[in-house]
């Protein structure tokens, strides 16, 4: 992904890892928020847009982070990157149907000193 432009990929899958606790954002736009790292160790933010809501703002917390846990593997379908004016660049997807799921795995991530 070129991180220099807005560009929607179609036919393509970004395999990614959860790295931090999801957030859902029932007030302006319902959608769940979170950061990932893709294979190359980059780290950005991911949203997936039109998350289902059943009108009770704990309970759809709950369950977010009950699917979307740190160090877990996700696959993205036909992401979206946009690189904002100010702030990290962002991978969205219009609804969960462009996400799956892996399992939960750990990662022990090796430092190398030049």
């Amino acid at each position: 992904m070129d991180p220099n432009e807005d560009k929607v990929y179609n036919e393509r899958i970004l395999e990614a890892r959860i790295i931090d606790w999801a957030y859902f954002d029932s007030i302006i736009k319902f959608c769940v928020q979170l950061k990932i790292e893709d294979e190359n160790l980059d780290v950005s933010r991911f949203e997936i847009y039109n998350w289902p809501s059943t009108g009770d703002r704990k309970t759809d917390c709950r369950k977010v982070m009950k699917v979307f846990r740190p160090n877990t593997k996700i696959l993205i379908i036909n992401p979206y990157h946009r690189k904002p004016k100010i702030g990290q660049n962002l991978i969205r997807v219009e609804g969960p149907k462009y996400v799956k799921i892996g399992k939960r795995e750990f990662y022990i991530h090796r430092k190398t000193v030049c």
